[in-house]
């Protein structure tokens, strides 16, 4: 089918030709198949359905729990739903406005008083690094708050 593996992905395949730009993203048991190109794409399904068994769900409005707006412009990801859902989980509907989720001049210490509930802490940095990929601003937090696993505290939270 001309598919080659991406270099920095193995389940991303690419397929450029003289009728585009065509990828295959494969997860699990799951094909996502992008490009320019409807007719293209109609033809890549048709190939596959050749020699798979295989339900074409139609356009995608989620993939890997992103959501996937299609508008004049272009394609939008979004992990609105995501981020809501996990506000909502964790009480967290009524969160304070900040321009930045963490300044960096901020220290966070191990052993301060208030420890926190350590499994619900777990719960919301797991949340928290699934939003990585579409909200690159809160890779530093995570990061920074992800070393006090063992021992979360009130503070670490706030």
């Amino acid at each position: 089918m001309g598919f080659a593996t991406s270099k920095s992905d193995s389940s991303l395949f690419i397929r450029q030709d003289l009728h585009g730009l065509v990828n295959i993203l494969l997860y699990v048991d799951d094909l996502g198949i992008f490009g320019a190109d409807p007719e293209e794409i109609d033809c890549v399904k048709s190939e596959l359905a050749a020699s798979f068994d295989m339900k074409d769900l139609g356009d995608r409005h989620y993939f890997l729990r992103i959501e996937v707006i299609r508008t004049p412009e272009g394609i939008l990801i979004s992990r609105r739903h995501c981020a809501l859902s996990m506000l909502f989980k964790f009480k967290m509907m009524e969160p304070k406005s900040v321009v930045a989720p963490l300044y960096r001049t901020i220290k966070l210490h191990p052993k301060t008083r208030g420890a926190c509930e350590l499994k619900s802490f777990r719960q919301i940095v797991s949340n928290l690094t699934y939003l990585n990929i579409t909200r690159p601003n809160l890779i530093y937090l995570v990061g920074l708050i992800s070393q006090f696993m063992s021992q979360p505290t009130i503070e670490h939270l706030q």
